[in-house]
């Protein structure tokens, strides 16, 4: 009797206790499968613990080296406990019969079932088996999404890692053990000093680094990110609110608000500001960066540091390709020009005006009512709650437009105190040289300056026999102004 090398395939989707005995369990019983069966001797053993073969975004590495090994040709038998172990997506199974029907592959399962995959009975039987499989992966699956929207539509926290800002508060209560959830003031803290210095103006990648000057713990008890701060700080369960599928769609049961609403939403509109810098480590090192635009796309222009020159970008590095005219400029004579401009603009001292009352304001007070009229009406039982979460939905999306617009609008209005302004701009550049502490408040002064006045500079292009930069090339675009020029 020909004896043939089997490869052990064993898989479970939730290992809780962390100590692998479901796949040793599936080993065990495997190999006594395989000693009762002199036709067949133990090869390689695959074990993927803790992985699910449902979600596709779960990688299962030795599902793939076993997929690997045998297009390799080192297998034709496959041992698993039942073919779900091994497969149970229609995009996996199909993998699998087609690689099967070329090598001829057989899985076998330890209930004595045999899929010769090389046939057509081997191949049907298959994958009538794994669409069974499937079929009760899809029913399960949206029993499971069902409970998560149900229990979200009562604000319920359905469980995970808790998030950064709370913990949890374990009590009996009549004999009964009794969970909840609780502000946790040193992260609640951290929340709330972030948002106030975000509110104010102050850039996310400035609070990141001062966080991590003061060795203040991410949620991870690691040092904090760029993408970690933002992450955390744009959550809604900060404000009381109970998201689904990133959708707010009730009032938070769960977690007490750690800021106001109105709070939140500026510190949201802020993050999210066009104007709003979302660098890392990296600091500013020029004046005008971020400033330029090209005059005949109006793509914001990029610096080759090695040429020392800001172009209109190349559509391959995000450019457009209908520009006509790609302009370019020497980063030192438009800087000068920007200094002596913004120099002028200061002591004419023109943003010093008075503006228009907006309307903004009395708008978004309107929708803060109809958002307690919603919430009165569930409590008073007038109002379901499925049909409150879509309707506060709408008024809060209406709302937060509101108020980007009110900060768009408030950016707009110049608050400049003029002489101390004018003596910032005037300071000579410091002797430390670049790169220092001393140096770089200099130019974070001069450019909040700059962002303050500005909203944008555009170049426009080169006409023939003009010199390569002239004043009538600048056009500044000063704040609260429709159009500007030098």
């Amino acid at each position: 009797m020909p004896i043939s090398p089997v490869a052990i395939y064993v898989r479970i989707s939730n290992d809780k206790t962390g100590e692998q005995i479901g796949v040793d369990d599936q080993i065990v019983w495997l190999r006594e499968y395989i000693e009762d069966r002199p036709d067949l001797v133990e090869g390689d053993i695959y074990s993927d613990n803790d992985r699910s073969a449902w979600n596709p975004k779960v990688e299962r590495p030795e599902y793939e080296r076993l997929m690997g090994d045998l297009r390799a040709g080192k297998w034709r038998y496959v041992l698993c406990v039942h073919s779900s172990r091994l497969v149970r997506s229609r995009e996996q199974r199909l993998d699998v019969i087609r690689l099967g029907e070329r090598i001829g592959l057989t899985v076998m399962q330890v209930d004595g079932a045999s899929y010769d995959l090389a046939t057509e009975t081997g191949r049907g039987g298959f994958d009538k088996a794994g669409s069974e499989n499937t079929s009760d992966s899809e029913l399960k699956s949206l029993r499971i999404r069902r409970a998560h929207l149900r229990q979200a539509r009562k604000g319920r926290y359905m469980g995970g890692q808790i998030p950064y800002g709370f913990r949890k508060r374990v009590e009996v209560v009549n004999n009964r053990v009794v969970t909840s959830y609780e502000v946790h003031p040193e992260q609640a803290d951290v929340i709330r000093e972030a948002c106030r210095r975000i509110r104010g103006g102050e850039a996310l990648y400035r609070v990141v680094r001062d966080f991590r000057e003061r060795d203040i713990p991410s949620p991870r008890g690691k040092a904090w990110s760029h993408g970690s701060l933002r992450y955390t700080l744009m959550r809604p369960n900060l404000c009381g609110l109970r998201t689904y599928k990133g959708n707010v769609i009730a009032e938070h049961a769960d977690f007490p608000p750690i800021l106001a609403l109105l709070e939140w939403e500026e510190m949201c509109a802020a993050i999210n500001s066009a104007g709003f810098r979302h660098a890392t480590g990296n600091q500013v090192k020029r004046l005008v960066a971020g400033f330029l635009y090209c005059g005949s796309c109006g793509t914001k222009m990029k610096l080759d540091g090695q040429r020392k020159r800001y172009t209109c970008p190349h559509p391959a590095n995000g450019g457009r390709k209908d520009c006509a005219r790609r302009v370019g400029v020497s980063e030192d004579p438009v800087t000068s020009l920007v200094e002596d401009l913004l120099g002028a603009y200061l002591e004419r001292r023109e943003w010093e005006r008075e503006h228009a009352a907006s309307t903004v304001a009395a708008q978004i007070a309107v929708l803060d009512g109809r958002l307690a009229d919603i919430q009165a009406s569930v409590v008073k039982g007038a109002l379901h709650p499925d049909d409150a979460g879509p309707m506060a939905t709408g008024v809060r999306a209406e709302r937060a437009k509101l108020v980007d617009q009110q900060m768009r609008e408030d950016r707009n209005r110049v608050t400049l105190d003029g002489g101390e302004a004018l003596r910032l701009w005037t300071l000579p550049e410091p002797a430390s040289g670049r790169g220092s502490d001393e140096w770089q408040e200099w130019l974070a002064a001069r450019r909040q300056i700059l962002t303050t006045l500005v909203s944008g500079i555009v170049i426009r292009p080169t006409e023939q026999k003009a010199p390569r930069l002239d004043v009538s090339r600048v056009w500044v675009v000063w704040r609260d102004h429709s159009q500007g020029a030098p």
